[in-house]
């Protein structure tokens, strides 16, 4: 009989494929992509991305130390060591939404007010939906939960963000520091996958019967940021659209 991460991967499968052949993931990841479209899509990303980034460090060791408090001692301490390695990426974000404003100001591109934007603007639906689930694993019933969402997000980095960090070198040229988030996290969240598949072995074999809401946050971090990263592309579109109509 397959171990129950086995069980937990075979039925993960789907989320992620779905997440692989969503349109924006699939135009994003594409070498073919227009250099204009990406860059433009850049900005929005790191505009936007803000909101999907500045809570992390405290949902996550919320959610450790609930789980720690709830008996997952060794999840608990990993989902806190974790949580330490999300500081700052707000920050870089900020960063790289201003260094892509100067590019496309350059460039004569489409630059938006970046600090009104960075400082006023709501967060979009679709980092709203990835907030709410971080909110409601780090403060439900099994906070340890949070390890699958987690999970299925270090992965991006060992696949669609490598693309990425290829459209931006593609786009911007090789100085990363005009996209240092995605380029973090490529160097450094690999690293990561080891760590967070062995606190997911761990709860699933201490608790099997969360299998099925690992399975779910698995499914539905997927979702909420393929649907993130595409609402940033349809602004870009609109973005390129409005300026060329003028």
């Amino acid at each position: 009989m397959p171990s129950v991460l086995d069980q937990y991967e075979a039925r993960a499968e789907a989320a992620r494929k779905e997440f692989a052949e969503h349109p924006a993931v699939l135009e994003l990841g594409s070498p073919q992509t227009e250099s204009r479209l990406f860059l433009q899509w850049h900005y929005r990303y790191c505009l936007h991305g803000v909101h999907v980034t500045r809570d992390m460090q405290r949902v996550i060791e919320r959610a450790g130390a609930r789980s720690r408090d709830a008996g997952h001692d060794s999840v608990g301490e990993g989902l806190i060591k974790h949580a330490r390695g999300e500081t700052g990426h707000d920050r870089l974000m900020v960063d790289d939404a201003r260094s892509t404003a100067a590019l496309l100001g350059a460039r004569g591109g489409v630059v938006l007010d970046t600090e009104d934007i960075l400082a006023s603007a709501p967060a979009l639906p679709s980092a709203a939906r990835y907030n709410a689930l971080f909110e409601r694993l780090s403060g439900g019933t099994e906070p340890v939960c949070t390890v699958a969402a987690l999970y299925e997000m270090e992965q991006l980095s060992a696949g669609f963000a490598v693309d990425l960090v290829i459209n931006c070198k593609r786009t911007m040229g090789d100085d990363a520091s005009r996209f240092t988030f995605l380029d973090e996290h490529v160097v450094v969240d690999v690293g990561h996958i080891a760590l967070d598949r062995r606190m997911l072995e761990t709860a699933l074999t201490d608790r099997p019967p969360l299998l099925d809401a690992m399975v779910e946050a698995g499914t539905e971090v997927l979702a909420s940021y393929a649907e993130f990263v595409g609402e940033c592309l349809e602004l870009a579109r609109a973005d390129l659209a409005a300026d060329q109509a003028r």
